[in-house]
């Protein structure tokens, strides 16, 4: 029997996050399959097209929230017509008298509130509590399925559906010249770290050409450059902003290494990426990395500026420490599939509708 899905692609109108890249490649992923039809559904303001089969409510998004919060209004079956339940990729679940299906990314808001403002800490508290009506609650890792469960989400609900790797288009050149530096992919959001590699950069020796790939939070660039040069590194630290997925490939053939300082990650997409690219990753030891790189990277504890250092300058000059890395992250990335995502998902949407 073919499941007749609405799946909410609300992340894709951004298209700037782990979580929209999740949305489109599993979305894809899904539509590839002959036992499973998508209805896609959007919410919002867009900066990105819209993609093909996806109706788009053009409503701001607060407007959207406040309506399901007052009256659960308007349902997604609404939007899309007939289906057999309904598959939320976002924080904010929209309504729904189907069986609903919910995917946790992380619980970095909740775990990590001080770094996180207000309104992204409300969103997270909603989808945690959307998680009771769910019928089925997928993670894109083990760590992120235990801290449900700690949290006393029903276990047998709970399916873990690994994130894939995107192979990327080929390799643009980079905007750094023939420098060497090192990468860190990712938002400026407080909780990657930042600082804590810039601290730790200007203890150790390299140059360094930090990149994100996504909008800048307002004032975080500003912020991070003050620390830079109060710190004697200015000249060294560069803020690339928003780069294309050529350019980022164009990155990770070119960095030394791909450093995730992160105090929070539920998956760890960069960390997929470099290892498939080749490059040698050094990132905070956290559950969900762990998970992810196995015996494929270096890692430090979170905060800890001296062990960053220190891993730096080893990563830098040992030649046989980064051709190892580079062995076991080619090996270890091949394991991870958006096709094999799917299918864990497709397996859930059918545990769920058992439910």
């Amino acid at each position: 029997m073919s499941l007749r899905v609405a799946f909410d692609a609300t992340p894709e109108l951004i298209a700037s996050t782990g979580v929209a890249r999740y949305s489109r490649e599993l979305r894809q992923a899904l539509e590839r399959r002959g036992d499973c039809q998508l209805a896609g559904l959007a919410f919002g303001r867009r900066s990105e097209p819209v993609p093909g089969g996806v109706r788009h409510v053009a409503v701001p998004l607060r407007t959207i929230h406040l309506s399901w919060k007052a009256w659960a209004l308007p349902r997604a079956e609404h939007i899309t017509g007939p289906v057999d339940l309904v598959h939320s990729v976002d924080l904010v679940p929209p309504p729904t008298r189907l069986p609903l299906v919910i995917t946790v990314h992380d619980l970095v808001t909740s775990d990590l509130p001080a770094l996180h403002a207000g309104r992204a800490r409300r969103m997270q508290e909603a989808q945690l509590h959307g998680l009771e009506r769910a019928a089925a609650v997928l993670t894109v890792s083990r760590a992120v399925a235990d801290s449900l469960v700690d949290r006393g989400v029903d276990a047998d609900k709970i399916h873990v559906t690994p994130n894939g790797l995107t192979r990327l288009p080929e390799p643009a050149g980079n905007p750094l010249g023939g420098e060497p530096f090192i990468l860190v992919v990712g938002t400026l959001e407080p909780r990657k770290g930042h600082e804590v590699l810039i601290n730790a950069l200007a203890a150790s020796g390299p140059a360094v050409g930090p990149a994100n790939t996504s909008p800048t939070p307002a004032g975080r660039a500003d912020e991070l450059k003050r620390l830079a040069r109060q710190l004697g590194i200015g000249e060294r630290l560069r803020i690339l902003g928003r780069v294309d997925d050529a350019l980022l490939a164009g990155l990770y053939r070119d960095a030394k290494l791909l450093c995730m300082p992160s105090f929070g990650e539920g998956f760890g997409l960069p960390v997929l990426e470099a290892m498939a690219a080749g490059l040698p990753v050094l990132a905070s030891d956290l559950p969900a990395i762990r998970e992810v790189a196995d015996d494929a990277a270096v890692l430090v504890a979170p905060g800890d500026v001296d062990a960053l250092a220190a891993a730096i300058r080893d990563l830098i000059g040992d030649q046989q420490l980064t051709t190892r890395l580079r062995q076991n992250g080619h090996k270890r990335a091949s394991a991870f599939t958006w096709d094999a995502t799917a299918e864990a998902t497709v397996r859930a949407y059918r545990a769920a509708l058992g439910k």
